[in-house]
């Protein structure tokens, strides 16, 4: 959605998103490649289950009234080979939701060999609200400076399950965006079966928006559970960012960060209406930084900004969310500055 003169325009198709089609759980939004725009990591299923996704093979989902009652019910499909669409779901549970199916098909045998339009006549199909899934991977989304998008998959091993939440970081401060993400689901449908096999997966960039996953007996962070939210807040100002992980029906998990340099953290007063400054942009050298309210997934970080500390002198360039700019020095060393819009 563009903001063009403060009305928001659907600009899917030129962004080149309109068939990146997946069930998408959460986003973060930074600068991955370097390059001076804003980039996004967006999470999604992984490959690790029964749903597998394709352009030419996509998982779908039909809502609508199959058997005159009615209610509308929702009914799972997929692509064989030879392009058929069957049912995704089974017998049990898709008679229990709507019983003509049990004297219609009678037999699990039977069940399974048809087709969707012998369960539920085409037309019934036609006439209900169809949507599909083409792509299942958590992934990035490059931006060319003129809000084109290009899609790259993260590395195999973040797709060995669901993934959440999410935050971009300098975690390691060397100056690019680092990311971490919050992984499994404790709640598919019952014959399922729980989607456990994550850890939660901290990724270094390269500088080129490159990410290499690290392991968890290397990175410390380990989380075998149903993690969900994730948001980055300095626990113990040490200078360092720490991890919070948000567990569903459990206790919160936190990793803090234990040696390595500290970061020159900024933070932004903003003006009237807006305090926080929610969608300033900070950029000091090569480095950009955003003010976000809210992300990843029902999560909301603290809002300092984490930048290298500066060897040199420099300038903060701050672009305020009225679109006015401002500039600030920024002292050689100095590690802790907050910037008040004029």
């Amino acid at each position: 959605m563009r903001n063009e003169g403060g009305k928001l325009v659907d600009r899917t198709g030129e962004a080149h998103l309109e068939n990146l089609l997946g069930w998408w759980n959460g986003i973060a939004g930074g600068d991955i490649d370097g390059d001076g725009d804003v980039d996004y990591l967006v999470t999604n299923n992984g490959l690790n289950s029964k749903y597998k996704a394709s352009p030419e093979f996509p998982e779908l989902l039909y809502y609508g009234d199959f058997d005159g009652t009615g209610k509308a019910h929702i009914v799972e499909a997929k692509c064989d080979a030879e392009g058929r669409l069957l049912p995704r779901r089974g017998f049990s549970c898709s008679r229990n939701a709507m019983p003509f199916l049990d004297s219609k098909m009678k037999t699990f045998h039977n069940f399974a060999s048809a087709a969707l339009g012998e369960l539920y006549t085409d037309l019934r199909l036609s006439r209900s609200l169809r949507l599909e899934a083409n792509t299942l991977e958590s992934g990035i989304l490059i931006n060319n400076g003129r809000a084109v998008f290009k899609w790259r998959a993260l590395p195999r091993i973040v797709q060995i399950a669901p993934s959440f939440g999410v935050v971009l970081e300098d975690l390691d401060a060397d100056g690019d965006l680092d990311a971490v993400l919050a992984q499994n689901s404790f709640s598919p449908q019952r014959e399922t079966g729980n989607m456990g096999g994550g850890l939660g997966q901290l990724l270094l960039n390269d500088g080129t928006g490159s990410f290499e996953a690290v392991a968890p007996v290397v990175s410390g962070v380990e989380v075998p559970r149903d993690a969900k939210s994730l948001s980055v807040a300095d626990l113990d100002r040490d200078g360092r960012p720490d991890l919070v992980f948000g567990i569903n029906d459990g206790a919160v998990v936190s990793f803090k960060r234990t040696g390595g340099a500290e970061a020159l953290r900024l933070r932004l007063v903003g003006g009237a209406g807006n305090p926080a400054a929610l969608g300033a942009r900070v950029k000091i050298g090569r480095h950009i930084r955003e003010v976000g309210g809210g992300g990843g997934y029902a999560a909301q970080s603290e809002r300092t900004l984490y930048f290298p500390l500066p060897a040199t002198n420099a300038i903060a360039l701050v672009r305020w969310p009225d679109g006015s700019t401002s500039e600030y020095p920024v002292a050689a060393g100095i590690d802790e500055l907050t910037l008040t819009k004029p």
